[in-house]
């Protein structure tokens, strides 16, 4: 009996390979093909695994296997086969023994390889090829590997990784989707399509189902999802465009893998990505360990007179994951339910609340440190409201605070608690030829807060959480000064900018009878407001007489236009000559042009308008010339009435 059982499935195994040698195949460069267990032929009593990589060049095609198995019954051997396609089909050969593996109670491990040369083959260029893998060289022998083909001289685009990521429940209760992603591994010349079909090996309902058309271009990753898959095991081959198979993997559907139940925890919110908006976080945990990798999906509800659906996103989680953080999409004010799906089924729900403000965050920076080229600095965090998860600090360093580009580094990464956390970070070595002088920034990139500032010197033993000392004693300015009063005397009429140190503001200002006092503080939160304290004086009385410059009406136009003969002279010598005398030239240009007419047609009325035009041009010109003498004349004598009088003894 088992020797006919072996007859007929050699006789099955023959018929699919002469089907398979009369199927056209798109050319391809390099095609990649992974099995993950060996159930062909006369390798079923063998488990193991047998991956196949094919490189094509012009003038051959290399195949390479890779064996991992136990042949724990008899001996292995593996013989390739080659045959064409188009345009006609026949075998080639199919009497290379490429390896024997002999009989091992342990796994074995075996490279082996061959080549299609084909001038020595005397393979036609254009011809479509088949090859495959065989236990013998007969008919009688059994196939170990599906089809796979090239093209002699063909430069198209067929090798793809093809990779099954993972289940989740479907839209039928027990049913699940498999995703898939398949990536050319070399760019494809142009674009094509692929497709890819499942069947189970396995199982009480085997059925198989496929997915057609499936577009890739360059070397562009697809990802698809063959939906509503029964439990069991399942091959998922890839074709391209010509129904040829490229690829072969197996992938398993298991009933409840990955699925819950989970605990749902909102943990606070954070500034979003758009001004005014905000972002909730969240920890999902699962509470027994999955059996499968998942894809769930986190949706948020605006409650109110409707609720409304308004964020969607999806996060990964598997096996060996003790809790994962997603969260929402930017978000108003206002009360929200979250609820995480696996599938369509929902696998737990949280309430909360985004509120108009987000927590901020206190740094008290306690030690600046530089004995050498590497600042370290320390100090703490805390959250001013509720605890900030999934903070993430960071501090810039740059010669000066608008160039901030030198080698950031994460000061903290982690929850921020109100009732606070240290930190300490240290920075690469600074080269003491480009500066001594150094700046740092801290900022916290969750809630897109500028923190605590401030400058150090390199090379110096002394704590610098001050800010950079001995500033006059090495090159560079440096800011953030811790904030200090501006000793007096005062007056009362003294400005707030007049009170404190460069770069502090002026706080609590109190005026009393002779007293003042106030407070100097700084935009960095760990130097302490200095107190101050000054007496003050009354300003002294400004003078009241009609010379004081400060009772005149200012003059919008110019100072020095302070009387009415001065701005009459300036009417005259800026506005009236420079415009009348090129007009007056004109004018007397232009009568005598007159008079030349008038002399040529012999026209009496001619010349009595060009005697009228000189006439009033030169009366025009004795007005403007009286205009010019006036003004000044005026501008002269009551300059001198106005002049002080100057008594000599």
């Amino acid at each position: 009996m088992n020797i006919i059982m072996k007859k007929l499935l050699a006789i099955f195994a023959l018929l699919i390979s002469a089907v398979a040698l009369g199927v056209p195949s798109h050319s391809f460069a390099t095609t990649t093909t992974t099995s993950n267990s060996i159930t062909a032929g006369g390798l079923m009593s063998h488990p193991g695994s047998l991956t196949t990589t094919v490189d094509q060049t012009m003038t051959a095609v290399t195949v390479n296997y890779h064996f991992v198995g136990t042949p724990d019954q008899s001996t292995i051997k593996v013989y390739s086969w080659l045959g064409r396609i188009l345009p006609s089909s026949s075998w080639l050969d199919r009497s290379n023994l490429l390896i024997t593996i002999p009989q091992s109670s342990s796994p074995v491990t075996k490279d082996f390889s061959v080549t299609y040369d084909f001038n020595a083959l005397g393979l036609i260029s254009g011809d479509q090829y088949a090859f495959y893998l065989a236990t013998g060289k007969t008919d009688s022998d059994f196939l170990i590997t599906p089809q796979m083909t090239f093209t002699v001289g063909g430069t198209g685009g067929g090798s793809y990784t093809f990779v099954a990521n993972g289940q989740s429940p479907g839209s039928t209760t027990g049913m699940y989707d498999e995703r898939f992603t398949i990536t050319p591994t070399v760019p494809l010349t142009q674009p094509t399509t692929v497709k890819i079909l499942t069947e189970m090996t396995g199982g009480s309902n085997p059925h198989t189902r496929n997915i057609p058309n499936i577009a890739v271009s360059g070397s562009n990753p697809v990802s698809v999802t063959m939906d509503d898959l029964a439990p069991g095991t399942y091959q998922a081959h890839l074709f391209d465009a010509h129904s040829v198979q490229l690829m072969l993997i197996p992938f398993t559907i298991t009933a409840g893998a990955g699925q819950g139940p989970y605990t749902f925890t909102a943990t606070g919110q954070f500034a979003g990505q758009a001004p005014g908006t905000f972002q909730e976080g969240f920890t999902v945990k699962p509470t027994t360990s999955l059996a499968q990798a998942v894809t769930l999906t986190l949706k948020t509800f605006m409650n109110g007179a409707a609720t409304t659906l308004v964020s969607t996103d999806t996060f990964p989680i598997g096996p060996g994951i003790a809790a994962v953080s997603p969260s929402t999409n930017d978000l108003g004010p206002g009360d929200y339910t979250a609820v995480i799906y696996e599938g369509g089924t929902s696998v737990g729900s949280a309430d909360f609340k985004i509120t108009s403000s987000v927590p901020g965050i206190v740094q008290v920076i306690s030690h600046v440190n530089v004995p050498s080229t590497t600042a370290t600095i320390s100090g703490t965090l805390a959250a001013t409201g509720a605890d900030i998860p999934n903070a993430h600090l960071v501090v810039k360093f740059g010669e000066d605070l608008s160039h901030l580009t030198i080698s950031p580094k994460v000061a903290f990464s982690g929850t921020i608690p109100h009732t606070g956390v240290a930190f300490t970070v240290a920075s690469d070595p600074f080269d003491p030829a480009v500066s001594n002088l150094y700046y740092y920034q801290f900022d916290e990139t969750t809630t897109g807060t500028t923190l605590g500032q401030g400058s150090f010197y390199i090379n110096t033993p002394a704590d610098q959480v001050g800010g950079a000392i001995n500033p006059g004693a090495q090159p560079g300015t440096p800011t953030n000064q811790p904030p200090a009063c501006v000793a007096g005397p005062f007056t009362d009429d003294t400005t707030n900018d007049k009170l404190c140190s460069t770069g502090a503001t002026v706080k609590d200002l109190v005026k009393t009878a002779g007293t003042w006092t106030w407070k100097c503080t700084s935009s960095v939160i760990a130097y302490t407001p200095a107190s101050c304290t000054a007496s003050v004086t009354a300003a002294a009385a400004k003078p009241s007489d009609d010379k004081n410059p400060d009772n005149f009406l200012k003059n919008p136009l110019s100072s020095s236009l302070n009387s009415f003969p001065k701005i009459i002279a300036a009417i005259v010598n800026n506005i009236v000559l420079p415009i009348m005398i090129p007009f007056i030239a004109l004018m007397l240009i232009y009568s005598g042009f007159l008079f030349v007419i008038a002399r040529k047609k012999g026209s009496t009325d001619g010349y009595a308008v060009a005697k009228k035009t000189l006439m009033y041009t030169m009366i025009g010109a004795a007005l403007v010339l009286g205009a010019f003498v006036v003004s000044n004349a005026l501008q002269g004598t009551l300059n001198d009435l106005l002049a002080p009088t100057t008594t000599t003894q």
